[in-house]
């Protein structure tokens, strides 16, 4: 017999039986929908669901509509909110900051755009903030209230904290006072529209890890105080307008395994302080219209697995010292003005040289017959040379 007593427990009863549906007593409180193909708009009705702690619709892809404000007044309790990964659009409401128990908020890959809510400082137990692959425009708010964003707490976590926030304006609009507490590791401006220069204070985040700012219009040069972020791990700064000269910073920096700077206009001389990187395994500087020669002191580079330095305006022999990176498996020197013999020293890379971009240079003589020593090799290209045969 059903009663206005017993009637609604034994309707939620039954509702904390269902796939995802997580219950204390008759209150629903976790809700796990992630990945389950469900589509339209999003469902207002969970804004009844006030005791919900946990909401996860991530990864559905065709949910869709705007987050009513309606939804954050109602969800005092809420702790994680997943949403990312689908096609959630507008604005993100300033209500936002009424959850002031959540921990981790997750709205990257959907289609949210407008200024991101200022109200998100007051979220003063966050841990993990995820709003990449959006359409924000404006500048991001100062979230230095944050605490738990900070230097301690980062290290506990698993996934990198990143903004891909589509800038409309002609300056880099993010605060110092911002990413001090917010991106001590990682910090990702890359793919947007930004068109000021690197700042000088990115030299104060003296935990950087992991900085890219590539396919942007960024201009003017690489900013000295850089050698300050000695955790520097990962820079890419590729497809840009930055301008020579590099600064000779790269002692200072002896963490980097991965540095990329190809396509800019730097238009000077090669920074010889590369050879101090004694973990680089991965360095690009193509179409730079980089001058003058090799420095044969990058035989240092005994980690280095790719060399790109096509399409510049080298001049001068490829050293031979070259031949003792043997972890080398791209040399790419093709389109320049290299001279003099192709060096046989490039033989002894037998177990590491897949691909050798020789092409369009001014090479003379002949293809050492020690190349033939090298088993891995996949991809030659010599032609546009002055080479004939081998010796």
């Amino acid at each position: 017999m059903t009663t206005k007593e017993n009637g609604p427990a034994r309707a939620h009863a039954r509702v904390c039986r269902w796939y995802g549906v997580e219950c204390e007593g008759s209150m629903v409180t976790h809700l796990n929908l992630t990945n389950n193909h469900i589509w339209g708009d999003f469902p207002i009705e969970f804004q009844a669901l006030s005791e919900l702690r946990v909401l996860d619709l991530s990864k559905n892809l065709q949910l869709k509509g705007s987050l009513s404000a309606d939804l954050f007044t109602a969800w005092s309790q809420m702790e994680y909110l997943l949403l990312q990964e689908n096609r959630f659009g507008g604005r993100l409401p300033e209500q936002i900051g009424e959850l002031t128990r959540l921990t981790q908020l997750s709205l990257w890959g959907n289609e949210l755009s407008g200024p991101i809510a200022p109200t998100l400082n007051k979220l003063t137990n966050m841990r993990a903030l995820m709003l990449q692959d959006n359409s924000f425009i404006s500048t991001i708010p100062d979230l230095s209230s944050l605490q738990e964003l900070g230097e301690q707490s980062l290290w506990k976590l698993v996934l990198a904290w990143t903004f891909k926030v589509t800038v409309y304006s002609t300056f880099l609009p993010y605060t110092e006072s911002f990413f001090s507490v917010v991106m001590t590791a990682y910090l990702h401006l890359d793919v947007n529209k930004l068109t000021s220069t690197i700042p000088s204070w990115i030299g104060k985040l003296t935990q950087l890890r992991d900085l890219r700012v590539h396919q942007n219009s960024l201009t003017g040069t690489i900013p000295k105080e850089l050698a300050n972020a000695q955790n520097l791990g990962v820079f890419f700064a590729g497809d840009n307008r930055l301008a020579g000269p590099i600064p000779e910073i790269f002692q200072d920096l002896p963490k980097l395994s991965d540095l990329q700077l190809h396509r800019n206009i730097f238009r000077s001389s090669l920074p010889t302080s590369i050879q101090y990187l004694t973990n680089l395994r991965r360095f690009t500087i193509d179409h730079c219209g980089m001058t003058g020669t090799l420095p044969p002191a990058w035989q240092a580079l005994s980690k280095l697995q790719v060399l790109a330095i096509n399409h510049n305006n080298l001049v001068g022999p490829l050293p031979t010292t070259y031949g003792n990176m043997r972890s080398l498996r791209d040399l790419w020197v093709n389109h320049n003005f290299l001279q003099a013999a192709i060096p046989s020293e490039l033989g002894k890379l037998t177990d590491s040289l897949v691909r050798l971009y020789l092409e369009s240079n001014a090479f003379h003589s002949t293809v050492p017959a020690e190349l033939g020593n090298l088993d891995k090799l996949e991809q030659f290209r010599v032609f546009e040379t002055l080479v004939t045969g081998t010796k």
